[in-house]
């Protein structure tokens, strides 16, 4: 009936017939309803479709008429809510299907040192308890730890297991315990909450919201991210903030702006301020940014240099956003001093590789960095990438070993010696 008395009525005067093929007009229309409100639309001129007598084309431009979402911004208002609420939905399931979980969970090894610690750090005592980890999470759950918590007076400790046992006993001796965990799991829950949502609205931007909704969906059935999200530790975090760094230096490499350069920026400083393996991460983004605003060398010179501009302030912020995470300190107390499990110079002795011992020494005693954090980067570089390194060696010899007996022997060296010499180049790679 709409069709015939549109049929009767004519088209406008000055209308023209659009380009798109009548299949995809005929799908606008169905997808509003078949709805023509001429007071909400706006009607570009366009064409008369090829091979369409005049007579067969007054039926379907009704379907013409059909309204877009960007043309309307009442329209494009209420689907930019709708997404939001989707997102946040999908969050909300996240965290009660966590819930439902990790219910009679109990805490994991490291989460009493990392809450008391942070319990410390947030009322002024210092960064010398667990310096291990930077502050981003234990800052976090700190500020949400009650009056009620108490900490013992501080003494001096020696080793990391004097400290963890003092840590421990502060909690499980001092402290409800029970109390002390629900406190815990909701404020992880609330901060993971919050890095999913941005982590969405980042992806929803990027790439569409179908591609937000989806990727927040699996999140929120992924067994693993369920059972790390009350948890006090590092790790979920360090893959949130590295995942929202990758995305917003994608869209600074894609349009060189100076918002998704605070954002890349910020993004970065919570990477740097949740994990030191965060450095691995944003050096590969920062060598991929460094190739794309090479890559605008055609545009000319002055381009080139904005683009480092940007890549400039992004460093900085960055750096920025982890000095604040220590409270704009060079020491871990507030009067200067350095009361760590061990002291700062025998921890760069430690160190196997010259230059990792040479660069931490050179920024520890230029103060490029705060204390703590470069404490516990050269905890990490021993521990790991040392470790790495001297395990590659002994791999190698051992190959070496195997094809010298091999070759004098009857027995097979060959498989013993590949999977060795794989294991020595995997190694390798992490050094």
């Amino acid at each position: 009936m709409l069709v015939g008395a549109h049929k009767a009525m004519g088209p406008p005067k000055g209308l023209r017939f659009s380009k798109q093929p009548a299949c995809s007009r005929r799908a606008d229309a169905l997808w509003l309803g078949w709805f023509w409100q001429p007071s909400a639309c706006t009607l570009a001129p366009c064409r008369k479709p090829a091979g369409i007598p005049v007579r067969d084309v007054r039926p379907t431009i009704l379907p013409a008429f059909s309204l877009r979402m960007a043309d309307s911004p009442r329209v494009a208002n209420y689907w930019r809510w709708l997404g939001g609420a989707l997102l946040l939905a999908l969050v909300l399931l996240a965290v009660l299907r966590s819930t439902a979980g990790t219910g009679l969970d109990s805490f994991t090894v490291d989460e009493p040192w990392y809450i008391v610690a942070g319990t410390t750090c947030a009322r002024g005592g210092g960064y010398h308890l667990n310096p291990e980890h930077p502050p981003l999470v234990k800052l976090w759950v700190g500020a949400w730890m009650p009056d009620s918590f108490r900490l013992r007076a501080p003494k001096p400790l020696q080793e990391k297991a004097q400290e963890r046992e003092w840590v421990e006993q502060t909690l499980f001796f001092h402290n409800d315990v029970h109390a002390t965990q629900q406190r815990a799991r909701l404020s992880l829950w609330a901060f993971h909450g919050v890095l999913l949502l941005v982590l969405g609205g980042l992806v929803w931007r990027a790439f569409g919201l179908a591609w937000a909704l989806g990727e927040l969906g699996f999140l929120a059935i992924e067994p693993t991210v369920g059972a790390h999200l009350p948890v006090v530790m590092t790790d979920l975090p360090l893959a949130l903030t590295l995942t929202i760094a990758a995305i917003a230096a994608g869209m600074l490499a894609a349009t060189w702006r100076w918002p998704w350069a605070v954002a890349c920026g910020l993004s970065m400083g919570l990477a740097l301020a949740a994990k030191h393996s965060a450095l691995v991460g944003l050096g590969g983004l920062g060598l991929g940014l460094l190739l794309a605003a090479h890559a605008g060398w055609k545009a000319g010179g002055r381009e080139v240099l904005r683009r480092h501009a940007l890549l400039a302030g992004v460093a900085l912020l960055a750096v920025a956003l982890l000095w604040g995470s220590y409270g704009l300190r060079f020491h871990a107390g507030t009067d200067g001093s350095d009361a760590f499990n061990r002291p700062m110079a025998e921890k760069i002795d430690e160190l196997r590789l010259p230059h990792w011992r040479a660069g931490i020494a050179f920024a520890d005693r230029h103060h490029l960095l705060p204390r703590a954090y470069l404490w516990g980067l050269a905890d990490t570089v021993r521990t790991g990438v040392g470790g790495a390194a001297s395990a590659c060696t002994s791999s190698g010899e051992r190959c070496s070993k195997a094809i010298r007996r091999g070759s004098r022997g009857r027995r097979s060296w060959r498989p013993r010696c590949r999977s060795r010499c794989w294991s020595c180049c995997w190694r390798r790679c992490l050094c």
